[in-house]
């Protein structure tokens, strides 16, 4: 912190109040057990706009194990975070139409494998399908169904 203006007292003031208390806890566990430091939060920068940084270091220590300075750095992970949030947004609005289509769905992989079921509006099935979830297609469906199912692979 001696390369910044203002020490430590001053990066704590740029951390984003929401994220001040993580971020400093953080630091000071790393401190206390001489163990690196990893902590993503939001810093402001020299404009005054707040970006998402990941700030990851060390602590010096003397001979006594005591603490004597700190080497790190800051990386700027608004991009990745800003695409983190997109996706999330994305995965909220596909789930909210995946509810919402009255049709019974299954979703396989390239090898078979059922990723998720959805069963259809007004279906009573004998078994719980979820049952069906990390397991082969051909297990659990009717034989013309599955076959259908691999010609789609292929």
């Amino acid at each position: 912190m001696e390369d910044m203006a203002g020490g430590l007292a001053r990066w704590v003031q740029l951390i984003h109040p929401d994220d001040a208390a993580t971020a400093l806890a953080a630091l000071n566990q790393a401190e206390a057990d001489a163990t690196p430091y990893y902590v993503e939060y939001r810093f402001q920068n020299v404009l005054g706009n707040f970006i998402d940084v990941l700030d990851k270091g060390f602590f010096v220590t003397n001979t006594q194990g005591k603490a004597v300075t700190m080497l790190g750095m800051m990386q700027d992970i608004s991009e990745r975070k800003q695409a983190e949030r997109a996706l999330e947004t994305e995965r909220i609005h596909l789930r909210a139409l995946y509810e919402a289509i009255p049709d019974g769905i299954i979703h396989f992989d390239r090898q078979g494998i059922c990723l998720n079921i959805k069963a259809p509006a007004k279906f009573e099935p004998n078994r719980d399908i979820r049952g069906m979830i990390g397991r082969p297609s051909e297990e659990d469906l009717p034989p013309v169904l599955a076959e259908q199912i691999r010609d789609c692979r292929e």
